[in-house]
């Protein structure tokens, strides 16, 4: 069975108004450019009691039909009205949500033309592998300082390898992230997902554009091993919020960022601890933290905060 269209249920409604404010004022017109029966005094006088009976049954119906009408162009004026002010109102906001569509259809159009080339997704990744070792290997130097010096293995994976191995591991866990928010009831219904967009200089991981309203969200992912430093935590929530004013000056629609975290789930407290100040702080509302623990996104459970 094919969908209702409602605009062109609205539509009707509004035909169905005019023509009911319409019938009343024709159905006037022919009642009073009705020839009205005239008589001399003289004609009158000589009327047959028949005659006179006629035209006194017909001067009575023309006396109902008078206020019939007066009741019924009442209510067909007020009915038509109600239909034709509703109509009117219904049809217009289903009009500007097609025209919000056609605007949505338009802007992931956009963004599909701006996808990242292959090139820049792995820069990208390489950026934030960076970020991964080099935190993995201040938390290492840090165990070292509090241990007793060992003798250093005589064959040390080569730091290429590490920064590889770190690569192919954030892309996994972008593609995990996304998978998350793009089978997500809630989401998968009301929003279009793209992925490694970029929008004047700037890189975004997932955007998901809203099917309903101007407000989209724009999902940073990370893939942090240890906490990070007090300082790193408000360069990230200022870069994020800064990704959301230049998505809004170059697409003309609002945002809302999430800071999507994945990380083993020793670390969700910590990392919350350090990062919630400045969400507060900087993102005036339009950042939502989301901390996920790297056991239960491959486990398939929710365990997200």
């Amino acid at each position: 069975m094919e969908k209702l269209k409602y605009d062109s249920l609205y539509k009707f409604l509004v035909s169905s108004g005019v023509i009911l404010i319409s019938l009343p004022i024709i159905a006037w017109i022919y009642f009073m450019n009705s020839e009205a029966v005239l008589l001399s005094q003289e004609e009158y006088a000589g009327l047959s009691e028949y005659s006179l009976g006629l035209l006194q049954r017909q001067a009575l119906m023309k006396n109902i039909t008078f206020w019939v009408l007066v009741v019924l162009s009442f209510y067909l004026f007020v009915g038509g009205t109600i239909l034709l002010i509703f109509g009117i109102v219904k049809w217009s906001k289903v009009q500007r949500n097609l025209d919000e569509s056609s605007q949505m259809d338009v802007k992931i159009k956009q963004l599909e033309l701006q996808k990242m080339s292959g090139a820049e997704i792995l820069e990208k990744a390489n950026q934030e592998a960076k970020e991964i070792v080099d935190n993995t290997d201040k938390k290492e130097e840090k165990n070292k300082d509090e241990k007793p010096k060992e003798e250093t293995p005589a064959v040390q994976s080569p730091a290429r390898n590490a920064q590889w191995t770190s690569m192919a591991k954030y892309m996994e866990i972008e593609e995990k992230v996304f998978q998350y928010f793009a089978s997500s009831k809630h989401y998968r219904r009301l929003y279009a997902f793209k992925r490694n967009v970029k929008i004047g200089n700037r890189g975004y991981d997932i955007i998901a554009v809203s099917q309903t309203d101007n407000v989209d969200y724009l999902i940073e992912v990370k893939y942090w091993r240890n906490p990070i430093s007090p300082s790193r935590s408000k360069e990230v929530i200022s870069y994020l919020f800064k990704l959301g004013e230049n998505y809004e000056n170059h697409v003309h629609r609002n945002f809302q960022c999430i800071l999507a975290i994945v990380t083993p789930k020793r670390n969700k407290d910590r990392l919350k601890q350090l990062l919630s100040p400045w969400v507060e702080e900087i993102g005036e509302g339009k950042i939502t933290l989301m901390i996920i623990s790297e056991e239960e996104l491959y486990g398939g459970k929710d365990d997200t905060e």
